[in-house]
């Protein structure tokens, strides 16, 4: 199966998929609750999961990365997000923010010359080659076109400076680590200018809010995605053309979040 981007849609095989996206954050849950907070979503009838892995979970030194004990198993979590008959949208970035420590970022780095964080400098790009190469040995197996449940990948969450190189350089990371499928970042909603990602062939992505839809407007013929999670803006987006991910942050207490739209 083939991931494309063509009239303003995401498409499996050259069919349109409207996702609808709840978010398991799987380094705060135990291992144990992933198949049922997944099937749990799944039933709530979304048909995706997006899924962030933070480098500091992963990562405790340079050069490190653990990925297979138990809460920390990658491929383990791939696995059961396939057998719930969830697509994924991955969200490896270096920065997750999601209100973890660093914003993802390791605690050893700021030991390291590692330049300026979340820009182009060399030594900053050095270390995420690094992380990059590290995570996507595990997510790479199991993207859709090679029978996984990968649609997308999130390179980078709530960038609000158009840092084109940047975020250039982290696309090209991927695409040498044989992830194929279109890249997406997350700008904050006050960041309306998306020509730093669309050339590069990224799927532009805001947080739903208040200027949303002056922007569906201006980039009409990009598919765009909406990632934010004010509730009171959703149904507005619910039409041809929008793929609505993260309406609902998905943890162990809240409901599903199809019930939201």
């Amino acid at each position: 199966m083939s991931v494309s981007l063509g009239n303003g849609c995401v498409n499996i095989d050259g069919e349109p998929l409207f996702i609808f996206n709840g978010e398991i954050i799987n380094y705060r849950l135990p291992a144990a609750l992933w198949r049922d907070r997944l099937e749990k979503l799944r039933a709530g009838a979304l048909n995706t999961v997006s899924a962030y892995w933070a480098w500091n979970f992963h990562s405790a030194g340079h050069g490190e990365a653990d990925f297979a004990s138990p809460d920390r198993h990658v491929r383990n979590f791939l696995t059961l997000c396939a057998e719930a008959g969830l697509y994924v949208i991955a969200r490896p970035e270096p920065y997750v923010c999601n209100e973890w420590d660093l914003g993802g970022y390791p605690a050893w780095l700021l030991k390291e010359d590692s330049g300026d964080w979340r820009s182009d400098d060399p030594q900053h790009l050095h270390f995420c080659r690094e992380w990059f190469g590290q995570i996507h040995r595990e997510l790479a197996p199991f993207q859709q076109h090679r029978g996984g449940p990968i649609i997308l990948e999130q390179i980078e969450n709530e960038h609000r400076w158009n840092a084109r190189g940047y975020l250039t350089a982290l696309c090209d990371f991927a695409r040498e680590d044989g992830m194929t499928g279109p890249p997406e970042a997350t700008t904050d909603w006050k960041c309306m200018d998306l020509r730093c990602q669309t050339p590069i062939g990224m799927v532009p992505a805001v947080r739903i809010g208040a200027r949303s839809a002056g922007t569906r407007r201006k980039w009409k013929s990009h598919p765009l995605s909406g990632t934010g999670r004010f509730f009171w803006n959703v149904r507005r987006w619910k039409r041809p053309g929008f793929m609505l991910v993260a309406a609902a942050w998905a943890t162990p207490t809240w409901p599903p979040a199809a019930r939201l739209i």
